[in-house]
């Protein structure tokens, strides 16, 4: 919690101590005690709105400070001296819309202190959107097994721009698992080649976010003709993880052995074609020689 000048630096330093004699963040096996009343655990609290969180101490008297503990990104209110135990916190109306945390710490007239048992309070705007923004906009993996994150905000009436991303109201979905998924914190994972859209929702408004994985290995250009001592240059891309340093290098291949191709991926085709003749460019990962990439030459006459 801030320091501030007064019980608050002395609640602080009290706090900090029973923090390092082990006590938990929950209520004390002797008396006193301390219990947030309201709002209860779990319930829903507007950004925007003052939030008044009612403290119960036991025995009444029994403090000479009592305070919030809002280290997980609340504003802070003020610290108090005497019952009732009730805080104002002020929350902004572009406050992250998400899951936050709140315990009541007090300090007593005699060494001791305690703290009450946390609860949850669940942040939203009480009014919806006027336009989603997702970032990234894109989603290019690195490779199958790599993952990133999807972040949501809010655009609203009164100009606050609002972190949706924990949002209760946030929705995620994939319209190709097996491309990519997506878990209901945003988190996407390249599943296999291809091409996804994962769609975010909140309150009635969508925006999606085109994923894309590549294959282990991939060669352009694509299939292609040529014809007698015509070459063409090869390049190849490998995209896997390996748990180990990555050379990114291919062996190059051709099946069957009409021409020649070196180890750059220059390929020159027979001096001599007879007839329409096709023949298979492989290029196959050093790093991982089960994951290869083929295209057709045609070789015409």
């Amino acid at each position: 919690m801030k320091r501030m000048p007064g019980p608050t630096a002395r609640l602080a330093r009290h706090v900090a101590l029973l923090l390092s004699l082990g006590i938990s963040a929950g209520p004390m096996a002797a008396q006193p005690k301390l219990e947030i009343t309201s709002p209860k655990d779990g319930e829903i609290v507007f950004s925007g709105k003052p939030l008044i969180v009612k403290v119960v101490a036991s025995p009444p008297l029994a403090f000479r400070a009592v305070g919030l503990w809002t280290g997980n990104g609340l504003p802070h209110a003020a610290d108090l001296t005497r019952p009732p135990y009730e805080f104002t916190i002020r929350m902004p109306p572009d406050i992250a819309s998400r899951s936050y945390t709140l315990s009541a710490a007090g300090v007593t007239f005699g060494v001791g202190g305690a703290f009450s048992e946390t609860i949850s309070i669940v942040v939203e705007r009480p009014d919806s959107p006027l336009q989603l923004e997702a970032q990234p906009s894109t989603l290019g993996f690195d490779y199958v097994g790599d993952d990133g994150r999807l972040r949501l905000y809010g655009k609203f009436s009164d100009g606050s721009k609002v972190d949706l991303t924990y949002s209760s109201k946030t929705t995620y979905s994939s319209d190709t698992p097996a491309v990519a998924s997506v878990d209901d914190q945003g988190t996407v994972k390249a599943v296999g080649p291809g091409t996804a859209r994962i769609t975010i929702r909140n309150a009635g408004k969508a925006v999606v976010v085109p994923a894309t994985v590549p294959p282990p290995v991939s060669i352009w250009p694509g299939s292609l003709s040529l014809h007698p001592s015509q070459t063409r240059q090869f390049d190849a891309r490998v995209a896997i993880p390996t748990g180990k340093p990555v050379t990114w290098s291919v062996t190059w291949s051709l099946n069957p052995a009409l021409g020649t191709i070196d180890k750059t991926g220059l390929y020159t085709a027979p001096s001599s074609i007879d007839k329409v003749r096709r023949v298979t460019v492989t290029a196959t990962s050093v790093d991982d020689t089960t994951k290869s990439a083929s295209v057709q030459v045609t070789l015409l006459p």
